[in-house]
């Protein structure tokens, strides 16, 4: 009769799992006895909404889209900065979008 000489550790690996010191044992799956854990329900993520990119002067662009009937809640996005001055790009309701520039806090509509 032949004997073939095998560490515990090569048994555990042929039975599927690893001994409790070797390197295996942290890729071994996990035997779970008893009752199934509860089911939990995830948490409701807050919505965040995209970022945009905004100014100093993203408000005052903003108010004067609105006074000039662009959109109900316009959304001003900064477009161009420079030294004294920012564009703002903004959509408006009806798909058309308006370009406004603001200079030391004075906007207004470029054509």
């Amino acid at each position: 009769m032949r004997m073939i000489n095998c560490s515990f550790a090569a048994i555990a690996l042929l039975a599927g799992c690893a001994a409790p010191n070797t390197p295996e044992a942290g890729y071994s799956p996990q035997v779970v006895t008893g009752a199934a854990p509860a089911q939990t329900q995830a948490a409701p993520v807050a919505y965040m909404p995209a970022s945009r990119p905004t100014g100093r002067d993203t408000y005052n662009a903003e108010k004067l889209a609105k006074n000039r009937a662009c959109a109900a809640q316009p959304l001003a996005s900064l477009s161009a900065k420079g030294p004294g001055f920012e564009t703002y790009t903004v959509p408006c309701s009806n798909g058309r979008s308006i370009s406004i520039r603001c200079e030391f806090g004075n906007c207004r509509v470029l054509q």
